[in-house]
C-alpha cells in the first residue's frame, strides 16, 4: 500500500477508493498483518494492570494538552508509538470522555484536531487517536470518517468502539462488515448483533470467508447464530449448510468437547447428519463429517450432553454417509485442489476406499516441495514402484546443501519448522530401507546429515548392504567418528568399522616423552577450541582405565615426523601415555602455535574409554606467551600467514 500512499495522505487515498468502489473489499493491503497486533490484543492480549492503564491515560491527555497549546506532532507520534493506544484504548476513552463533558477540553477544539488527524497524516497512531476522539466528542462525523477508513483493517476496531452507542450503531457495523477482510471482517463480526435474518444469513456467509482466521470466526459465529435454527427444513439452503460444515471443521480443529459449545449441540448434530445426505457435496462437508465422527467416537463415554443411544444412532449415520459413492468425486477433486492437509486425504481415503498414488500430490509438493506428511504417506502406504517416484522428485528438489553440511548432534527434540528437509530425508532414507531400494550414493552422503536420524539410518544401510569392507568407505568412516559429535553415533560407527575384531586385540600402546610439555593451569591461560580426540580406537584404553577423569590435563605434542599428516598432534596423559590424536580438520592452526613456541594442553570435557570417546578444550598457557593477544586470535581465525 506504501507506494499508494506516498503522493497522498492515507484518508485521501481510501476516500477515493470509497467514491468509486463502495461496496468493494479495499485489496492493497495486508490482509494478514494489518490490524493483526490491535485485534489480537484486544481478544487474546495479556491485560495492563489498571493503575498503568490510568497512567498511560494522563499522560496522553497531557500530550493532547500540550498539542492544544503548541501543535506539534512529534510528542504525540513519540508517545503513541511506545504506548500502543490499544493497551489502554477503554480507560483512556472514559477518562478524556471525562474530561471533555466536564469542559476540561473544549469539544470544539477536539473534534477539530481529530479531524486533522484523520485527514492530514499518514502516521498511523495520530489516525487511530483521531477517530477515538472523534467517537468521543462527535459520533456522525466519527460514523461519516469511519465510512472511508474503517475498511483498511488496521483502523477498523478503532473505527467499530469509535461509533459505539450511537443511532444506526449496528447498521453502520454491517454495512463495514460487508466492505472488509481479514482482522477488520473479524472485529465487525465481533460487534454486531444479528437483530434480523438479513444479518445472521451475512454474517454466517461472510464470518466463515476469511482466510486464516476462520477457527476464531467460527467460536463467534456459534455464539451469535443459532446454526440448529439453519438446519430447520424451511430455512435451509445448501451455501449456508457449506458454510456450517466450515463451522464445524473450525470448531472442532480446537478441540473433540468444543463441538458442545455450539447451542443446543446435540439437536444441531443430529439436524446436520439428517441434511448430509440432501445437501452433502463438498470437500467441506467431507471433513465435518470426518471431524464429528472422530469427536463423538472420541467422547463415547461421555454421556453426559448426549444421550448414549443418540450418540450411538449418530456414530451409524457417519458411517453410513461416508461410504456413499458420491463422495469418490468429491474426493478426487479435492486431491487436484490440495487444498487441506495430506493427512485428511489419507484418512478420507481409507475410509471411503479410495487409493492415494504418488502422482495424486502434484498438487501439495508443488505448494510446497518439503511436505513432510507426502513423505511419510508414500513411504507407509504407497509401495516400492511408488517409492522409486517419491526417489527420483527428493533428487531434484531436497536441499542436500543444507540438509548433508555435516554432522550436528540434532536430535527429534531439537528440530524445527526449519528443519522440513531433514525429516524428508529420513523418512526417505528409512522406507528405502523396508522396501529394500538400493542407492549407495544417497546414504553415503547421508552419512554427513545433520541431523542424528539421518546418520543412524545410512549406518544401518552400510551394515545391510555389508559395505563396510570397503576400504574407501573404512576411510570415510574413521574420518567421521572423529568428527561425531554424537557419543551414540560415534559408538555405532566404532562397531561398524571394528566389528571382527577384539577390543584390545593388536591395539598400540606408545609412551612418549612429555617432561618439556608438563605445565601448571594459570588463570590467564586462553581457552582455544574444543574437539574430539581422533584415533583413541587404536589405542589399548585399559592400560590407562580408572586414571582419567572430567577435568583433568592431557597434554599436547607436536609428531612433525608422523608418515600420515605433517601436521600431526599428539594428546598423552601427564605419564605421556599417548590416547590420540588433534583431528586434522583442527589441528593445522595448533600446529602453527605450538612450533612457534606456544605451550598448549587440554582439559576433559567429557569422556567414555569404553566408548572411545574423550572430547577436550584446547588452551594455551600463560606461560612464556610472546605474541600479542590479537596476533594469536589472528592466528586462530585462520589468517593468510597460517595458510602459507
Amino acid at each position: 500500500m506504501q507506494e499508494e500512499l506516498n503522493c497522498k495522505f492515507i484518508y485521501e487515498t481510501l476516500n477515493d477508493f470509497v467514491y468509486r468502489n463502495y461496496d468493494s473489499i479495499y485489496k492493497n493491503q495486508d490482509f494478514e498483518n494489518s490490524g493483526k497486533f490491535d485485534v489480537e490484543q484486544f481478544l487474546m492480549g495479556e491485560e495492563l494492570p489498571m493503575e498503568r492503564k490510568y497512567s498511560l491515560s494522563r499522560e496522553l491527555i497531557f500530550c493532547i494538552d500540550n498539542y492544544l497549546e503548541c501543535p506539534n506532532e512529534d510528542e504525540l507520534v513519540d508517545f503513541l508509538d511506545e504506548n500502543k493506544l490499544i493497551l489502554y484504548y477503554f480507560t483512556f476513552y472514559e477518562m478524556i470522555s471525562a474530561y471533555v463533558n466536564d469542559g476540561f477540553i473544549d469539544r470544539l477544539t477536539l473534534s477539530s484536531i481529530a479531524e486533522q488527524f484523520i485527514t492530514k497524516s499518514n502516521e498511523e497512531s495520530l489516525i487511530k487517536l483521531g477517530i477515538t476522539l472523534l467517537g468521543i466528542v462527535d459520533k456522525e462525523k466519527a460514523k461519516d470518517y469511519g465510512r472511508v477508513l474503517g475498511i483498511l483493517s488496521e483502523y477498523t476496531f478503532f473505527v467499530v468502539y469509535s461509533v459505539k452507542n450511537s443511532k444506526d450503531e449496528n447498521t453502520f457495523i454491517f454495512d463495514l462488515l460487508k466492505r472488509t477482510y481479514g482482522y477488520g471482517r473479524l472485529i465487525c463480526l465481533q460487534n454486531i448483533y444479528p437483530f434480523d435474518d438479513t444479518i445472521k444469513d451475512k454474517i454466517l456467509l461472510l464470518g466463515m470467508d476469511n482466510e486464516g482466521l476462520e477457527g476464531i470466526s467460527a467460536s463467534i459465529l456459534s455464539k451469535k447464530v443459532n446454526l440448529s435454527w439453519y438446519l430447520e427444513p424451511c430455512r435451509i439452503k445448501e451455501e449456508y449448510f457449506h458454510k456450517i460444515s466450515k463451522v464445524i471443521i473450525n470448531i472442532l480443529k480446537l478441540e473433540e468437547k468444543s463441538i458442545y459449545t455450539i447451542e443446543d449441540s446435540a439437536n444441531f448434530i443430529w439436524l446436520y447428519l439428517k441434511k448430509i445426505d440432501e445437501m452433502g457435496n463438498s470437500l467441506d462437508d467431507m471433513m465435518a463429517i470426518d471431524y464429528l465422527g472422530y469427536a463423538l467416537y472420541a467422547e463415547a463415554e461421555d454421556v453426559d450432553r448426549i444421550p448414549k443411544s443418540l450418540k450411538e444412532q449418530m456414530i451409524d449415520k457417519i458411517g453410513e454417509v461416508i461410504v456413499s459413492s458420491k463422495w469418490k468425486p468429491v474426493f478426487r477433486q479435492g486431491l487436484v485442489e490440495g487444498l487441506y492437509d495430506v493427512d485428511f486425504y489419507y484418512n478420507i481415503g481409507e475410509l471411503i476406499d479410495e487409493t492415494i498414488e504418488f502422482d495424486d500430490l502434484k498438487a501439495f509438493l508443488k505448494r510446497n516441495p518439503l511436505n513432510m506428511a507426502v513423505y511419510y504417506h508414500v513411504g507407509d502406504t504407497g509401495g516400492k514402484e511408488e517409492m522409486k517416484k517419491l526417489l527420483k522428485f527428493a533428487k531434484k528438489t531436497l536441499p542436500f546443501d543444507e540438509i548433508n553440511c555435516g554432522s550436528e548432534d540434532l536430535k527429534q527434540d531439537d528440530l524445527t519448522s526449519n528443519n522440513n528437509g531433514d525429516i524428508c530425508l529420513m523418512f526417505l532414507l528409512r522406507f528405502l530401507m523396508e522396501y529394500n531400494i538400493e542407492d549407495d550414493e544417497l546414504y553415503l552422503s547421508s552419512l554427513s546429515a545433520r541431523f542424528n536420524e539421518c546418520r543412524k539410518l545410512s549406518l544401518k544401510y552400510l551394515k545391510k548392504r555389508n559395505l563396510v569392507k570397503n576400504k574407501d568407505i573404512q576411510e570415510l568412516l574413521k574420518a567421521l567418528a572423529d568428527t561425531e559429535p554424537n557419543r551414540e553415533i560415534r559408538g555405532k560407527i566404532l562397531k561398524l568399522i571394528y566389528s571382527d575384531k577384539d577390543k584390545s586385540k593388536d591395539k598400540i600402546e606408545e609412551i612418549i616423552n612429555v617432561k618439556n610439555q608438563i605445565i601448571t593451569p594459570h588463570i590467564k591461560d586462553i581457552s582455544l577450541m574444543t574437539t574430539n580426540v581422533a584415533g583413541m580406537y587404536y589405542r589399548n584404553m585399559d592400560v590407562i582405565e580408572g586414571t582419567l577423569q572430567e577435568n583433568d590435563i592431557v597434554l599436547l605434542k607436536r609428531e612433525s615426523d608422523n608418515p600420515y599428516d605433517k601436521n600431526a598432534i599428539q594428546i598423552a596423559t601427564e605419564k605421556g601415555y599417548v590416547i590420540g590424536y588433534v583431528p586434522k580438520q583442527d589441528n593445522l592452526i595448533l600446529k602453527q602455535l605450538l612450533d612457534s613456541g606456544k605451550y598448549l594442553y587440554g582439559i576433559i570435557e567429557d569422556l567414555d574409554l569404553d566408548e572411545n570417546y574423550m572430547q577436550i578444550d584446547v588452551v594455551m598457557s600463560y606461560k612464556d606467551v610472546i605474541l600479542d593477544i590479537k596476533e594469536i586470535i589472528s592466528m586462530i581465525n585462520g589468517s593468510d600467514n597460517l595458510k602459507n
